[in-house]
């Protein structure tokens, strides 16, 4: 009996592990607004967002990261009818991913993103934040 109940125990703890991770999963893909995060730009510092919208390519950045490897990618803009966001694309330099990244300009887009928001104090109202989107996946969304 004891050996019954340490097997029970065990695979209920799994099955809450399981659970839970899904639950996650499940959260993390709510659509969030632009609106919702101009709004209040520092709740939602360092935050993954989902995001929808049509994209506008603004460049193309580049730079090294902190191992002095190339990185680049596509900027774009979101715009989802509620407001307008920055959006940084960081991917490693393969040219063939960045273009095919860069077609999706002008089309409509699911972007898993962190917000990265800066708190400015240069206003003596009260903070001026900068704030942009540090897109971590692209999806292109069909009509």
């Amino acid at each position: 009996m004891r050996r019954a109940c340490k097997i029970a125990i065990r695979y209920g703890v799994m099955f809450l592990v399981l659970f839970g991770a899904s639950l996650q999963s499940l959260a993390a893909d709510v659509m969030t607004s632009v609106h919702q995060v101009l709004s209040n730009p520092s709740a939602f510092h360092r935050h993954d967002v989902v995001l929808k919208g049509r994209l506008t390519l603004i460049g193309q950045w580049e730079g090294k990261d902190t191992l002095g490897r190339p990185i680049c990618g596509p900027m774009f803009k979101l715009d989802d009818d509620t407001g307008e966001i920055p959006v940084l694309y960081i991917i490693r330099c393969d040219q063939q991913e960045v273009s095919r990244i860069s077609a999706m300009a002008g089309g409509k887009a699911l972007i898993h993103a962190t917000i990265d928001s800066d708190t400015v104090t240069m206003n003596p109202d009260g903070s001026d934040y900068r704030l942009r989107a540090m897109a971590t996946k692209i999806q292109r969304q069909d009509k």
